[in-house]
């Protein structure tokens, strides 16, 4: 997905705006030109389109995909990991295996992100690793 693309925020009420925004200009999204009125319920009732992306408990056989910063990174990752932060993503095209991918972070704010955005991008079998990055087995420092 361009930087420049437009940035609509689905989100319910209890998300704060201001984190919203700030994430996506974290990234380099700026072109931010609403909300969608009435959140994911609005968009289902007028029948249009929805997808899932997987929250797994374990890796398996996927590419591990980390979308952490570089400290984070660096502070401890999964030897087989691919470091790729959440806002280099959108512009990854052709430097991630055609494999199954799970993309993690700390938390999976960032996670969930970064896999909207390679399924967005062409990866058909996307999903999140839900736990923090201690959950995926042994951690490395070195590069």
């Amino acid at each position: 997905m361009p930087r420049i693309s437009p940035v609509v925020f689905v989100a319910d009420a209890k998300i704060d705006r201001r984190d919203l925004v700030w994430a996506a200009l974290t990234v380099g999204f700026e072109n931010i030109i609403g909300e969608l009125a009435g959140g994911m319920s609005a968009w289902i009732e007028t029948g249009r389109p929805t997808s899932q992306i997987p929250i797994v408990e374990d890796a398996g056989s996927r590419t591990v995909v980390d979308v952490r910063q570089t400290s984070e990174y660096d502070s401890g990752h999964r030897p087989d990991a691919i470091h790729l932060e959440l806002g280099a993503v959108a512009e990854s095209e052709g430097e991630l295996p055609e494999d199954d991918l799970l993309v993690h972070c700390g938390h999976g704010e960032r996670a969930m992100t970064g896999a909207s955005l390679l399924a967005r991008s062409g990866h058909p079998n996307v999903a999140v690793f839900k736990g923090v990055p201690q959950s995926l087995g042994r951690l490395v420092t070195e590069k």
